[in-house]
């Protein structure tokens, strides 16, 4: 069974939205779904802006449903993309049949073509960074480009614990040889993403979720108390995930004590 991105299917079905990347916001821009739309339009406008002169070859990592690589594409850049994601993928297809698509983890990606720039926005945080710096040297031409976008922990913290730190990112960078063009902290600008979704998981996803399981507990109650005796260290993690671990991730001010978003241009040396 083909696995569904949950966030992302109710993010589109509920609001609209195509994507789940942050938003790029102006200074007392109103906090709503509307402005997360332009913001977000915005984020994929500014990172196409650090593209170098000459860039014509540009390989998507960590695609999404198309949003980014739409817009590269009808600034007449070639372009092609790479994503494991099979949910993604066919929402992509719909939207772009004719792209070039790699269903495929960037790190395992096959080609014989060559890349003016690997861009990777929000995706690198996803990637072994060794075997991800490895590829980008095997696939990109002389002195091409790696556009990175995405957040980093400050230090080693358990916060966003998945995510890479600045320290490891940068160790790399100097193993594989590449040269740091330019780099901006864009921290303050996405931070409204992250206050637009905290009140989206309060006013929408919380009620649902205690709807659904009040009305399970009424309508099946032995076989509720049975599950929860069954199945409660996998129940007890559930809970921790929704009411206390996605409260913390949506929290603002943690994020920009713990966290730095960053738009990193690299070039191949």
């Amino acid at each position: 069974m083909k696995k569904i991105d949950w966030n992302l299917k109710f993010i589109r079905d509920i609001f609209g939205v195509e994507c789940l990347h942050f938003g790029y916001w102006e200074e007392n821009q109103k906090v709503d779904i509307e402005n997360l739309k332009i913001a977000q339009q915005r984020y994929i406008d500014i990172l196409i802006s650090k593209i170098p002169q000459g860039v014509k070859e540009i390989l998507d990592v960590g695609c999404g449903t198309g949003e980014v690589a739409i817009n590269l594409i009808n600034k007449n850049f070639k372009v092609e993309c790479v994503s494991p994601d099979e949910y993604q993928y066919e929402i992509f297809k719909q939207k772009s049949p004719n792209t070039k698509f790699y269903l495929t983890k960037f790190e395992d990606l096959v080609t014989d073509k060559k890349y003016d720039l690997v861009l990777m926005a929000e995706s690198c945080q996803y990637l072994n960074l060794e075997k991800a710096f490895l590829k980008s040297k095997e696939i990109l031409v002389k002195e091409g480009y790696l556009l990175i976008s995405d957040y980093f922990r400050k230090y080693n913290t358990s916060y966003y614990k998945t995510t890479h730190t600045k320290e490891e990112f940068y160790f790399f960078v100097k193993k594989y040889d590449f040269e740091v063009l330019f780099e901006e902290d864009i921290t303050a600008n996405i931070l409204p993403t992250l206050i637009l979704a905290k009140k989206i998981y309060e006013k929408y996803a919380l009620p649902i979720v205690e709807i659904l399981s009040g009305y399970i507990s009424e309508k099946f109650s032995l076989l509720t108390k049975i599950f929860n005796f069954l199945l409660s260290p996998v129940l007890k993690k559930c809970r921790y995930y929704i009411f206390e671990h996605t409260r913390d991730k949506l929290d603002e001010k943690k994020f920009n004590e713990f966290m730095e978003y960053k738009i990193i241009l690299l070039r191949n040396s």
